[in-house]
């Protein structure tokens, strides 16, 4: 939408140029003819394209036709009649043309301004056309004060062309920018809400893995104790076993002594205290031969000198 002094400068400029439905002329210069403020009948229009076709039209039937077409509110047919009789016409209707066809294009300019304006959100490409029209209307109506140095109305429509040209640009200079700053905005909330969903898409797996290992850890801590606890079931058992048996056989023992008496025992004869002695002397020889060999093995022998 246009801001406030963009919509201020529109209505100035609707002060100055006529529109329908209640059109006025030019405030300078007229028709050539007396002409009627009336709305162009289908006839007229018809007759005004007609005239462009004919490459022998009058500059001035083409002028007083533009100027019929512009109180009737055609402004793009008013302004083509009005470049025709330009572009044919001698010094006096030319400039007259030149002007008419700068203040056609000036009110094609308000026009798209008030479309512009009375739309709920701004469009680009409507401004965009709003500014090139009143380039070219700024461009026409300095041709027609160069053309016509003593028309005051086209300096003056020129430097308020100028001013809401101007005016225009920088709203759209502001517009480009904000949309720029909002793009950046946009797209850093975006990283930052991707990062955000990054960062929490670590955690929750940081977490995963921690409760993870936790339940690992726990299974191998149950699993180690339940091998503690069958260990110390199995070893009680064989304790238990043993002492069962060591029992068994302390009864079994008692039983026997019981059962049986008590045996005397002889006294040892000479040829067998002879025998044990001789044994036990065999024991310690063998003992000592084979102290003998161990200690010759690991004695080097001494080298030859010869």
């Amino acid at each position: 939408m246009m801001s406030a002094p963009i919509a201020l400068l529109a209505a100035a400029l609707l002060a100055q140029a006529p529109q329908s439905p209640s059109p006025q002329a030019p405030a300078s210069p007229a028709a050539t003819t007396p002409a009627g403020s009336a709305p162009a009948t289908d006839d007229a229009r018809l007759r005004a394209e007609a005239l462009l076709a004919q490459r022998a039209a009058a500059p001035e039937s083409l002028y007083n036709s533009g100027v019929a077409m512009y109180r009737a509110g055609d402004l793009e047919l008013a302004r083509e009649l009005f470049a025709t009789a330009a572009g044919r016409a001698k010094a006096g209707v030319a400039a007259r043309s030149m002007y008419n066809r700068g203040t056609t294009s000036y009110a094609e300019s308000l026009r798209a301004m008030q479309q512009a304006g009375a739309a709920a959100q701004p469009d680009p490409a409507a401004q965009q056309a709003v500014i090139d029209t009143l380039e070219r209307s700024l461009r026409e109506l300095k041709d027609a004060a160069r053309a016509d140095p003593a028309n005051v109305d086209a300096r003056a429509n020129a430097e308020l062309a100028y001013r809401v040209l101007k005016d225009l640009k920088k709203q759209q200079d502001q517009q480009k920018q904000e949309q720029q700053d909002q793009e950046k905005q946009d797209q850093q909330e975006k990283q930052d809400q991707q990062e955000k969903q990054d960062q929490q898409q670590k955690q929750d797996q940081q977490q995963k893995q921690d409760q993870q290992q936790k339940q690992d850890q726990q299974q191998k801590q149950d699993q180690q104790q339940k091998q503690d606890q069958q260990q110390k079931q199995d070893q009680q058992q064989k304790q238990d076993q043993q002492q069962k048996q060591d029992q068994q056989q302390k009864q079994d023992q008692q039983q026997q002594d019981q059962a049986e008496p008590p045996r005397e025992r002889k006294p040892m004869s000479k040829q067998e205290v002879e025998r044990l002695l001789q044994k036990i002397r065999d024991k310690e020889r063998a003992r000592l031969l084979d102290k003998i060999e161990r200690e010759r093995a690991r004695t080097k022998p001494a080298p030859k000198d010869w």
